[in-house]
């Protein structure tokens, strides 16, 4: 297995923990290896808990959770079935949308069941895939009454799949720093919280701003040099331009921005774009004049005007008094010009928001903008000292002798 890439807890629900042995057997052996199990008997109290189980690391979920309902002379009605595995559902889609973690369903159904039954029920919700890179297992129950074998089966999920691998792996070493940084802070105070916190209201600052951006720079810079596998970061997948284009636009851009203002900030209006450049500090309230936005004005460009700049050997060129943004709305890309610049109170243009490009694009715009918005000219040269410096000296250079 790689090494600490399913560390952490395994939360158990279902309803046979203590009453049916495929599953008992499968929490005791996951003991005897050293792992960790929260056991949940009833999808009412899982239901309650889902929040607090973010940490999991492992999810074994119960398919019918009704079978301990049933007796020899008292059957669950296939309404109740059918509600009961529609809550099912909406669990594992609430467990999903709170930590990343591989889910097996077990059943006592056999196969032909969980093939034309569950798999497709989960297919319905776009829950499930047979192309390897799911992260739901169905499977009998009896098949995993030994955990080496749940083990391998994670272990060959991970292998196989280069982002849940990544994911994984990073997830574990950027942990470990979280506990490194706050234990260190905390040794040099406890209230470290309360001094950062009133650092930045000193500045007139927004403290919630400063301190997320403190805490995820100090993370990523306590964070050992992570080193990952490429057999498996880079084994084949296919793919086309068009993911290509997702993959890119989803580091460049935030497509729902937190609430606030930022750098970064692209905002659509009749046909035109703005990208506000006013640093963060000066926006917060209680600042001369922070509910203004300075932005740079923009508009599409054509594949035309992009094949003008464009070069096979150093890409798109770059002008000191622009900047081409590729993908801000869909596939478009946006020239904005420097020497169009215009001021917007923040209540004028909020809703007209559509995304907000990330650092370090910004950072380069604002540091771009700051250079052209300071720029010295200096005079031309004589034609004819120009001239003489081409090597073309003409009888009009030579006259003005």
């Amino acid at each position: 297995m790689q090494d600490g890439l399913i560390r952490g807890l395994t939360t158990i629900i279902d309803d046979g923990i203590g009453q049916e042995e495929p599953i008992d057997k499968i929490i005791e052996n996951l003991h005897e290896l050293g792992y960790p199990t929260c056991e949940i008997t009833s999808l009412d109290d899982a239901e309650r808990f889902v929040d607090n189980l973010i940490g999991s690391s492992i999810f074994i979920l119960d398919w019918n959770m009704y079978d301990y309902m049933e007796d020899e002379e008292i059957q669950v009605p296939d309404h109740l079935k059918e509600e009961i595995h529609e809550r099912v559902i909406e669990l594992i889609k609430k467990i999903m949308s709170r930590c990343f973690a591989p889910i097996f369903i077990f059943t006592r159904e056999e196969d032909d069941v969980i093939t034309s039954e569950i798999k497709n029920r989960l297919r319905k919700h776009d829950l499930y895939s047979e192309d390897g890179s799911c992260a739901i297992f169905v499977m009998n129950k009896g098949e995993l009454r030994d955990a080496d074998v749940l083990m391998a089966i994670i272990e060959t999920w991970i292998v196989e799949n280069p982002s849940i691998y990544l994911i994984k792996h990073w997830q574990h070493h950027v942990i470990s720093a979280h506990g490194f940084l706050f234990w260190s802070l905390y040794k040099i105070h406890p209230g470290w919280p309360g001094i950062l916190w009133k650092a930045s209201v000193d500045e007139k600052s927004d403290p919630d701003s400063d301190i997320n951006e403190i805490l995820f720079r100090l993370v990523m810079n306590s964070s050992e040099d992570i080193k990952f596998d490429k057999k498996i970061i880079t084994k084949n997948k296919k793919y086309d331009t068009k993911d290509v284009i997702g993959i890119i636009r989803a580091t460049m851009y935030r497509s729902e921005p937190n609430e606030g203002f930022k750098p970064g900030d692209i905002f659509k209006m009749n046909r035109r774009y703005y990208l506000n450049i006013r640093p963060e500090c000066d926006t917060v309230p209680g600042r001369d004049r922070s509910d203004l936005l300075y932005c740079v004005k923009g508009r599409r460009v054509s594949p035309k005007v992009l094949g003008e700049r464009y070069d096979e050997k150093k890409g798109f060129d770059r002008h000191i008094d622009d900047v081409i943004l590729p993908f801000v709305d869909g596939e478009r890309c946006v020239q904005f010009n420097f020497k169009s610049f215009e001021i917007y109170p923040k209540e004028e243009i909020a809703e007209k928001r559509i995304c907000r490009l990330l650092p370090p694009y910004i950072t380069h715009i604002q540091q771009n903008f700051a250079s052209f918005i300071g720029r010295i000219g200096t005079p031309r040269l004589p034609k004819e000292v120009e001239l003489v410096l081409l090597g073309r000296v003409t009888e009009e250079a030579d006259e003005t002798k």
